[in-house]
C-alpha cells in the first residue's frame, strides 16, 4: 500500500471543451452493436504551480439525485486496472478462447523471463492511465470529500484470470505441474513488480499535481481461488466451480463481501464455468467499495440516511466499458433494496483516449498488436524500443520518470539516444570522415608531385 501525507487542497483551473475526437471501430459481421464511434470531450487541467494537463475523455455519467451532492462523500474509490505482458508476448492465439477446441491445435504459452522488458500495452496502459487517474483526484474537492475522507486509488492487476489458463492445460494433460508453477511464479512476480511501477507513477503525478490524502491498494477478491489452485496443484488436480465458490465467500476477508455480491446478482449471470467466474472476478473488484462487509442488515436496523455514501469512478481503457456496465447494472440491483446493507452509490466513468493503439479490430482485442521490442525508425538502420514510443508521445520527462522506476524494479528499460544526440554523433562522423578524405587527398598530391 502507498500513500501520500496530507496537504494543502490545490484544486485545479478546468477548461472543458474546445475539441474532441471521435474514434469509430471496424467490426465483423458477426458483432451486433448499434453504435461503433466513441466519443472523447477535451478536458485541460491547470494548476498554480505551473503543471497542465490535458485529457480526452470518453465519459459515463449517469442521472444523479441532488440530494447525493448536499453533503461529501463517506467513501471515494478510483478503480483502475493492467493486464500482464500481451497477447503475443506469451504466444496466446487472438481468439475469444486461447485454447481452441482441439487439443492438436493450442498454442502452449510459453513462459516469460522473470526479468523480460515491459511490453508496450504494459508502458501505455501505466502512463495514461496514471496521468488520467491523478487528474480525476484532483478534480475531487472539498464539496466531494472531508478532509479526513481519503481517495482510495484501487489496481486491479488480476491473477487468478492468468493462473487459470496454464490449470486449463493442465487438465488437458497438455503440460505438466512444473510448467503451471513456473507459470504462476513468472505471473506472479510481473504482477508485483507493475503495482510497484504503477504506484510510483500515480504517486509521483499526484505530488505535481499537490492531491493529498491519498491511498493506493492492489485490489483483493481472487485470493481464496489462488489458494485452492495452489492447494491442489502438487497432486495434479485442480478445484471446481463449487468448490471455488465455496471458498470465495468463507474464511477470508472478502468472504461476506462475496456472498453479498452472489446473493444479489441476476440469475442470468450466476458463472457455469471458471473462465466464467475468472470474467465475473473483474466485475466483483469494480463494485466491493459498495458491498456491505458483514451479514445483511434487517429493516428495523436503522434509517436509511445511516448508510454509506459511496463514490466509484472507474478510469480504464474505453475497452472495458462491459465491467462497467455490468458492475453499473449490479449496482442499481444491489442498493434498491435497504435490507441488503448498501448504502447510496455513484458509480461513474471515464475512458481515457489512447494515444498509441496497441488493441485489434475487436473489443475483446485489448492488447492483440503489440509489436513488442520489433519496431523499427523509417530510413534508419536502428531499433526503436516501446520506450522510445512513450518518450515521442508523452515526452522525455514521462519516459524518463518511468525508466527509472522500470530499472528499479530489475528492468533493462534501454532507450535510443535523444534524437538531437543522434544527429550530432552522425555529425561528427560526417566531420571526421570528410577530414580523413582530405588528410588523403593531400598525402595523394604531394605523392603525385614528388620525384621519383
Amino acid at each position: 500500500m502507498a500513500s501520500e501525507q496530507s496537504q494543502p487542497e490545490n484544486l485545479p483551473e478546468v477548461i472543458t471543451g474546445g475539441g474532441a475526437f471521435s474514434l469509430e471501430f471496424p467490426l465483423s459481421g458477426q458483432q451486433n452493436i448499434p453504435d461503433t464511434r466513441e466519443i472523447f470531450t477535451r478536458l485541460q487541467l491547470q494548476w498554480r504551480n505551473g503543471t497542465t494537463s490535458t485529457q480526452y475523455f470518453r465519459a459515463h455519467i449517469p442521472s444523479i439525485k441532488p440530494s447525493l451532492l448536499n453533503e461529501p462523500f463517506d467513501s471515494i474509490h478510483i478503480n483502475t486496472g493492467i493486464c500482464l505482458f500481451s497477447k503475443t508476448a506469451l504466444s496466446l492465439d487472438p481468439g475469444n478462447d486461447p485454447l481452441g477446441s482441439d487439443s492438436e491445435k493450442v498454442t502452449i504459452p510459453r513462459v516469460p523471463e522473470r526479468n523480460e522488458d515491459l511490453t508496450l500495452y504494459e508502458l501505455e496502459i501505466i502512463t495514461r492511465l496514471s496521468l488520467a487517474i491523478a487528474d480525476t483526484a484532483a478534480l475531487i474537492g472539498g464539496a466531494c470529500r472531508n478532509h479526513c475522507t481519503p481517495i482510495n486509488i484501487n489496481l486491479d492487476i488480476p491473477d487468478f484470470q492468468y493462473f487459470w489458463t496454464a490449470c486449463e492445460l493442465l487438465q488437458r494433460n497438455l503440460v505438466d505441474v512444473t510448467f503451471v508453477n513456473s507459470w504462476i511464479d513468472a505471473m506472479n512476480v510481473r504482477r508485483c513488480r507493475l503495482f510497484n511501477i504503477m504506484s510510483s507513477m500515480i504517486n509521483s503525478s499526484l505530488r505535481e499535481r499537490q492531491v493529498s490524502n491519498v491511498k493506493i491498494c492492489l485490489t483483493s477478491g481472487t485470493e481464496a481461488a489462488v489458494e485452492s489452485i495452489m492447494k491442489r496443484l502438487p497432486a495434479g488436480m485442480m478445484p471446481s466451480l463449487n468448490e471455488l465458490l465455496d471458498g470465495l465467500q468463507q474464511g477470508h476477508s472478502d468472504a461476506e463481501q462475496w456472498k453479498n455480491f452472489l446473493a444479489n446478482l441476476d440469475s442470468r449471470h450466476q458463472p457455469s464455468t471458471i473462465s466464467e467466474l475468472g470474467r465475473l472476478m473483474y466485475v466483483f473488484k469494480a463494485v466491493k467499495p459498495a458491498l456491505a462487509h458483514g451479514p445483511q442488515q434487517l429493516p428495523n436496523s436503522g434509517p436509511r440516511s445511516h448508510h454509506k455514501k459511496n463514490l466509484i469512478i472507474m478510469v480504464d481503457n474505453s475497452t472495458e466499458w462491459r465491467i462497467f456496465d455490468r458492475a453499473r447494472t449490479f449496482l442499481k440491483r444491489y442498493t434498491k433494496n435497504p435490507t441488503d446493507g448498501a448504502g447510496e452509490t455513484i458509480m461513474l466513468g471515464l475512458f481515457p483516449l489512447e494515444k498509441i493503439f496497441v488493441a485489434g479490430a475487436r473489443r475483446s482485442d485489448l492488447y492483440l498488436e503489440d509489436p513488442g521490442s520489433d519496431m523499427w525508425r523509417e530510413n534508419e538502420p536502428s531499433r526503436v524500443g516501446p520506450l522510445d514510443v512513450i518518450d515521442a508521445v508523452y515526452g522525455s520527462t514521462v519516459s524518463e520518470q518511468l525508466q527509472s522506476l522500470c530499472r528499479r524494479e530489475g528492468f533493462k528499460a534501454a532507450m535510443r539516444e535523444p534524437a538531437h544526440e543522434s544527429k550530432l554523433s552522425a555529425l561528427n562522423i560526417h566531420k571526421m570522415l570528410m577530414a580523413l578524405y582530405s588528410q588523403i587527398t593531400m598525402r595523394l598530391r604531394a605523392w603525385l608531385k614528388a620525384p621519383v
